[in-house]
């Protein structure tokens, strides 16, 4: 008895704090749509569907946070994948290589440092996470991206001179030298 009771004042006490606005709904007992406005401000864009213990949706950046940089010098390289799900590893091994070699202001290290709204997990997507923004987002809201003339880098090198990047006005990947300066939009999991 006492522990039902016990349940009952949990539940009554949620409820009143739900509608007095004192509380809100964890990240991760939320769901979204693509399209909604995340919770750091951004945009989603990928839903993977419910998974245990591990990230379910992805989040663009707001679009004022996009930055014109390079993605570093030629001579450095790190180890990276092209795959969903591989733009944190590949942003922390890319930020460490340069940041070792005294080298700064690149793509992954704009991403990794990023604070927007409170949230610093921010990280440069790979080759497909960033295609999964433009097939989801690029294609159906272009006035959100810049569009004929501009690229977006992904976190995946090609090359030791060459990465990975999308232009979104036509959805084109391509291999770029890298140390042209294309467009950087952080992304995060959650």
């Amino acid at each position: 008895m006492k522990h039902r009771i016990n349940i009952l004042l949990t539940a009554v006490s949620l409820w009143i704090l739900a509608f007095s606005g004192c509380a809100t709904m964890p990240d991760q007992m939320r769901e979204y749509s693509i399209g909604d406005e995340g919770p750091a401000g951004g945009i989603i864009f990928y839903d993977r569907g419910p998974q245990e213990g591990r990230w379910r949706y992805l989040e663009a950046a707001p679009a004022e946070y996009e930055q014109t940089l390079r993605w570093g010098p030629a001579d450095i390289e790190a180890e990276t994948s092209t795959a969903l799900g591989a733009g944190p590893e590949n942003t922390r091994a890319i930020a460490e290589a340069f940041e070792a070699a005294g080298e700064f202001d690149t793509a992954a290290q704009y991403s990794s440092l990023a604070v927007i709204n409170g949230y610093d997990d921010w990280f440069l997507p790979s080759r497909e996470e960033l295609n999964l923004m433009y097939r989801t987002l690029g294609v159906k809201n272009p006035e959100g991206f810049r569009g004929v003339g501009y690229g977006y880098w992904s976190s995946s090198q090609y090359s030791r001179a060459l990465a990975w990047a999308q232009g979104f006005a036509s959805g084109v990947q391509g291999r770029i030298e890298k140390f042209d300066r294309l467009i950087v939009r952080p992304i995060r999991a959650f």
